[in-house]
């Protein structure tokens, strides 16, 4: 747990450059909020200058798992620039930090995994359990153009992840002690071999699997954030997510997406019903810095969330989207339940 040592502004700061959420928002967060009140238009003293530099640049988090190069020039440029509008003096550790990084190569090749990375670097969240601050690290690369490169209290739960990409919803739960989760994906290299950097994963190819292999898995859920982009991988999740429940009636699916293609989301939701599947909605306009803030770990038993549920959308206490702890800002997300249809909905 880290100590609130620092002012709140620092404190947010922080939290928000490790997540390298996008630099000039927290730069004009800066000039807004740093003086006590927050009332606007502060100047970015030598002082502050000094505090940003020792508690964000160099913060212990940030030096030993850095965000990208590309993320810390811009930070530091739309710093710099802020400072020399207000014609205020440079602190000079500040302006070296960001020569230095003008003159580094960016480092291509990942020696401990033989990965070629081209820009490995990392993203650091932060959440609340309780009153206990937590963060989760992951690597990523950025510059890969394939999907899963680019991120409850669950108590004696098994979860499965399809689609775990860098495996940060997973990680989120694996952090509150469930008995299980089980992270998925399809691509042996390089998503899974990055994904290995963060956890023990297995291989499941949505459009080429066995029944034996889906009998390993025993999950209470089935949990996937964005998998629903591609109209041809929409029959071959739904029918991974049918063949799981089928085996495991009380397991429910619950699957994150945004509305990248109307027609596609269409597809899927007129395709569960002819796989056997109900699917219960809900959405969410997300804003990060209020999930990072308020992310809550707690989620009543599979069958409770249609019991409160049969009738209308989820009811907002039972806080479904909050299972998966980012998304971009300013993004609705749709959050999908998925069970197996009773009898009598099928008639």
């Amino acid at each position: 747990m880290e100590e609130r040592s620092v002012p709140e502004w620092v404190y947010r700061l922080r939290r928000d450059y490790r997540a390298m959420l996008p630099a000039a928002s927290l730069v004009a967060r800066v000039r807004n909020e740093a003086d006590a009140g927050g009332g606007g238009g502060c100047v970015i003293s030598p002082e502050r200058q000094e505090l940003i530099y020792n508690e964000v640049v160099r913060d212990a988090v940030c030096v030993r798992f850095p965000p990208s190069f590309a993320f810390r020039k811009r930070f530091l440029k739309a710093l710099l620039d802020v400072i020399q509008e207000q014609d205020e003096e440079v602190f000079e550790p500040l302006l070296e930090t960001y020569m230095e990084l003008l003159q580094a190569r960016e480092e291509r090749f990942d020696a401990p995994t033989g990965l070629a990375l081209l820009e490995a670097c990392y993203k650091t969240y932060s959440f609340m359990v309780g009153d206990e601050e937590k963060t989760i690290t992951i690597k990523i690369a950025q510059e890969f153009h394939v999907v899963g490169l680019a991120e409850w209290e669950a108590g004696d739960k098994v979860c499965l992840e399809l689609g775990s990409g860098i495996g940060l919803t997973g990680l989120v739960l694996g952090a509150v002690g469930p008995k299980q989760v089980v992270f998925t994906d399809y691509l042996e290299d390089p998503v899974l071999a990055n994904l290995r950097l963060n956890m023990n994963v297995e291989q499941l190819d949505w459009q080429d699997f066995s029944e034996e292999q889906l009998a390993v898995y025993r999950p209470d859920y089935i949990i996937a954030a964005d998998v629903l982009y591609d109209p041809g991988l929409v029959d071959a999740c739904l029918k991974v997510v049918s063949q799981v429940l089928e085996r495991n009636p009380a397991c429910v699916a619950l699957i994150a997406s945004t509305i990248r293609n109307e027609n596609t989301f269409a597809h899927f939701l007129a395709q569960a019903p002819a796989m056997g599947l109900a699917v219960t909605t809900a959405q969410l306009h997300a804003s990060p810095p209020a999930l990072v803030d308020t992310l809550p770990f707690s989620l009543p038993p599979p069958s409770a969330l249609f019991t409160a549920a049969a009738d209308a959308p989820p009811s907002p206490q039972l806080q479904l989207p909050r299972l998966f702890p980012y998304v971009r800002e300013n993004k609705t997300i749709i959050i999908n339940a998925i069970r197996r249809r009773e009898r009598s909905e099928q008639q």
